[in-house]
């Protein structure tokens, strides 16, 4: 789980009445938003469509966050990001994921 401060809720990233970039891979969705916050926030959704089965769904959610956890300290902007997964991620998949959350990234501007 991320700390509290790099989290937001699903509602609160849709209340942002900022514009929303976004950027695909084959994995992962990024909707990226400004936001007036000190820190960056994030929320990972995983829908129901893709597994039926809880298991894998929060699997694929911790997979993303904890590639995600790597690149906190050096996130410079302020942005609400909205992390959707296109598909459901084991855990043999974890450096392709972590590599993918790079290179969105990067080309978000994110990072410094």
């Amino acid at each position: 789980m991320l700390p509290k401060k790099f989290r937001t809720t699903l509602s609160e990233f849709h209340n942002n009445k900022n514009t929303a970039i976004k950027l695909i891979s084959f994995h992962l969705i990024f909707f990226i938003k400004k936001n007036n916050s000190k820190y960056p926030r994030f929320v990972v959704s995983v829908v129901k469509a893709l597994d039926k089965r809880s298991v894998y769904r929060h699997q694929t959610k911790r997979v993303i966050i904890e590639s995600l956890r790597k690149y906190l300290a050096v996130i410079s902007k302020q942005a609400d990001v909205l992390i959707k997964a296109r598909k459901i991620i084991k855990k043999m998949q974890k450096l392709e994921i972590e590599r993918e959350v790079a290179d969105i990234l990067g080309k978000a501007g994110l990072l410094t």
